[in-house]
């Protein structure tokens, strides 16, 4: 079955169940499912007998005991195996014995189904669910990450990843940095903010034609090590290095700006390390970026994560790591003494630039690839590249996305190494130390030419247009539901008082982005809504310019209209040759 089958077959029938509320508990309720899949029966593995994930799960628990179609007839159905996974399933893996502590495998499946929920309240719904995974087939995972691809799909439908803060590689993109980084049999290759696996997998893929002998097999099982913040994400990326093969992932939930990184010894250094990390994200203040020994504050996440690689990149490691345009040339003293680092301190060699498109149409955010090594060699340069749109689309899209075939010419330009400048415009050039350090590190180099990006088609911009007011809508509703939430909080105030009978209108506007539909008060497009009711409130008075002090537009007419939305009010002129003011009516403290 293909993915998008998939998926949408799962949202299908998840959404006739009444405890299913929205994609975000749907993706919730397949992970577990998933990762349970993924661990199967040992007896059935290549790898039975290894004390691994698939083994600490007991076997009465296992998914070909429960889970799996028996011909006998006596295959659980409706509310017998709702009380089955209700009150024996979860309880029994929550309650693991875990001797060899929260890192043993033991330790893993307590806490992955510490988080977890069965949401699902019709037994013949989880039935149908569970028929579907159990016949999902792994055998294209040479084409996607399966998990990751899965969980990309359901993230669609909530408003897009971008508005989560979550942007999954493509698979192209995962496999061509690996193939760059060439990781080696013996060495470990790290994600710091590994998502559902799918740069481990890649790296995975890579070792795999490595393999001569059952030790190679067995250094293959220690050789991927990654670690994820979001609960839903790291069950996912267990299942998935589950279904490449490693009985017992090396993955742990945890933060890892959060000083100590769990699993991990505090003198370890990595031969790879591969990420595209958290972009914008806020750190604790008082955490710090350890920037090759120095110890700085680090207000955005990426700077730490950046932190983190160089300090964790052994001295013959190598690193590839997706960073935002943003970072580039951003200033600051945190920034710009990351990227001096990453010139002076390391060995960075090549920086590829990707269009805009990479990510469509979960995000438009600009990317580039960063390659650096962990100490400096006979090269005092760094070559930039860019990489320009497809031909005849000019972007890529969720019909058109990126594919192999689009990275052969950086794979080929790589071997030569030549500069190149179509129309006189530098597409590959070489860079000394000196002229980066004469800019500031402003690495922005060999850019894309935003005015003659090719428009898209109507189609395309349409679909374009969808995606980003679903995306608005989901922050809309996410800023309701906090609003909400604080104005039926145990903690009441005046505030809050005032704010509640603003609330039913709000979600009706939030409903009705940019005027498409229809109102479902039978008001005519552009008209203005009625008056909301006045809530207990104060009047507040502000002090408009005298007719001395206006010009222009603002000369001809001092009036002023409230238009849909906004908050009722009426304009008194006071007495000519006096400043007029607005009297109106505000909830207390608003």
């Amino acid at each position: 079955m293909e993915l998008d089958g998939f998926i949408r077959k799962i949202k299908d029938i998840m959404k006739s169940d009444s405890g299913v509320n929205g994609d975000a508990q749907c993706v919730a309720q397949t992970a577990w499912l998933l990762f349970l899949w993924a661990c199967g029966s040992p007896s059935e593995r290549p790898d039975a007998g290894v004390k691994g994930i698939a083994s600490a799960v007991p076997r009465k628990f296992r998914w070909d005991a429960w889970a799996a179609c028996r011909r006998d007839g006596k295959t659980m159905t409706g509310d017998t195996l709702l009380d089955f996974v209700d009150n024996r399933l979860f309880p029994a893996l929550r309650d693991l014995k875990t001797p060899g502590g929260a890192l043993s495998a033991n330790g893993v499946v307590k806490a992955a189904f510490m988080s977890a929920r069965n949401y699902m309240k019709d037994g013949v719904l989880l039935r149908q669910v569970i028929d579907l995974i159990g016949g999902l087939d792994l055998s294209f995972r040479g084409v996607y990450h399966p998990m990751g691809s899965i969980y990309e799909g359901f993230l669609h439908g909530l408003g897009q990843s971008s508005s989560l803060g979550e942007f999954y590689t493509p698979r192209p993109v995962t496999d061509f940095m690996a193939r760059m980084t060439a990781p080696r049999l013996g060495e470990r290759v790290a994600d710091f903010a590994c998502g559902t696996g799918g740069f481990l997998s890649s790296a995975l893929n890579e070792l795999d034609g490595q393999l001569k002998s059952a030790e190679d097999g067995r250094i293959r099982e220690r050789s991927v090590f990654g670690v994820e913040k979001s609960p839903v994400p790291h069950m996912l990326c267990l299942a998935n290095l589950l279904a490449h093969g490693i009985s017992k992932p090396d993955v742990v939930l945890g933060d890892s700006l959060d000083g100590r990184i769990p699993g991990c010894r505090g003198d370890e250094r990595f031969g790879v390390i591969l990420m595209n990390p958290p972009y914008g994200g806020v750190r604790r203040p008082a955490a710090k970026a350890d920037v090759t020994g120095e110890r700085l504050h680090a207000g955005d996440a990426l700077d730490g994560f950046l932190g983190l690689v160089m300090s964790r990149l052994s001295r013959c490691g190598r690193a590839a790591v997706l960073v935002p345009d943003g970072f580039m040339s951003g200033t600051g003293a945190v920034r710009t003494a990351v990227r001096q680092a990453i010139v002076q301190k390391f060995d960075l060699h090549t920086v590829v630039r990707l269009p805009v498109s990479v990510f469509a149409p979960h995000t438009r955010i600009a990317t580039n690839i960063l390659f650096f090594d962990g100490q400096r060699t006979v090269r005092t340069a760094t070559w930039f590249y860019r990489l320009d749109p497809p031909d005849g689309n000019g972007r890529f899209s969720r019909t058109r996305p990126m594919t192999p075939e689009h990275l052969v010419p950086i794979e080929e330009w790589w071997r030569s190494r030549k500069e190149l400048s179509p129309g006189g415009v530098p597409k590959a050039r070489r860079y000394t130390g000196r002229e980066l350090a004469a800019r500031n590190f402003d690495l922005n180099l060999c850019g894309y030419d935003r005015a003659s990006e090719i428009v898209a088609s109507p189609e395309e911009t349409i679909r374009q247009f969808r995606d980003e007011r679903a995306c608005l809508l989901a922050k809309m509703t996410d800023a309701l539901d906090a609003i909400e939430s604080l104005a039926n909080g145990d903690g009441r105030s005046s505030w809050s008082d005032g704010l509640r009978p603003w609330l039913p209108r709000m979600r009706a506007r939030a409903a009705l982005p940019f005027g498409l539909a229809g109102d479902p008060a039978g008001r005519s497009r552009g008209s203005c809504p009625r008056p909301l009711p006045r809530p207990a409130a104060r009047t507040r008075t502000l002090k408009l310019p005298g007719p001395g002090q206006e010009s222009g537009a603002k000369r001809e007419s001092r009036a002023l209209r409230f238009c849909s939305g906004s908050v009722p009010g009426q304009i008194s002129e006071a007495g000519k040759g006096r400043s007029p003011s607005i009297s109106a009516w505000h909830g207390a403290g608003g």
